[in-house]
C-alpha cells in the first residue's frame, strides 16, 4: 500500500518469490506431519491387503510401489487419495505392463507428477503415449543412457 507504482514490480516479484520459498520449506524441509504419517501408514496396509499383486513398500514420505502385468483400479485410486491429502512423493516401478493400462494410470496421476517419480524400461517409455515431463523419471540400474553432445 504504501509502495509507489514505479515499486510495485519489485513488491510483486518479491512477494511470488516469498511465496516460492513457503511452499518449498513446506513441502521438504518441515518434517511429515503424524496425521500425513498415519495416512500414509494405512494406505500402505490397505494396498498390502487388498491388492496382493502390488509390491508396496512404504519409507515415510515415500510410497513405492511395484506394478507388474496388471494394474488394479484400486490402487490407482489409493495412490490418489494419498497425493490429495499429504505432501509424501511416490515412485512407481512399472515392469512388465499392458501399455494402454500404463497410460490411463499416468494420465490419471499427472496433476500430481512433480511427486511421482517413474521407473520404466525404455522400450515402455517409447510405446506409451504420455507427457513424460510431467514425471520425474528414474533411470533403472544396468539401463544404457546415451550421452548426447551440447
Amino acid at each position: 500500500m504504501l509502495a509507489t507504482p514505479r515499486q510495485l514490480p519489485t513488491v510483486m516479484s518479491e512477494w511470488v518469490a516469498g511465496l516460492s520459498m513457503r511452499h518449498y520449506a513446506d513441502r521438504f524441509v518441515i518434517a511429515t506431519r503424524p496425521a500425513e504419517s498415519r495416512i500414509l501408514e494405512r494406505t500402505a496396509a490397505r494396498l498390502r491387503a487388498l491388492i496382493p499383486e502390488v509390491s508396496v513398500s512404504l519409507e515415510v514420505p515415500n510410497l513405492s510401489l511395484t506394478l507388474d502385468s496388471v494394474i488394479p483400479t484400486r490402487a490407482i485410486r489409493y495412490v490418489r487419495r494419498v497425493l490429495r491429502k499429504t505432501q509424501s512423493t511416490v515412485t512407481l516401478h512399472i515392469e512388465s505392463c499392458d501399455a494402454v493400462a500404463v497410460e490411463r494410470l499416468l494420465r490419471r496421476l499427472a496433476r500430481h507428477g512433480d511427486r511421482i517419480f517413474v521407473s520404466a524400461g525404455e522400450r515402455l517409455r517409447e510405446i506409451v503415449d504420455v507427457d513424460w515431463s510431467a514425471f520425474q523419471l528414474a533411470v533403472e540400474c544396468g539401463e544404457h543412457v546415451p550421452l548426447r553432445k551440447l
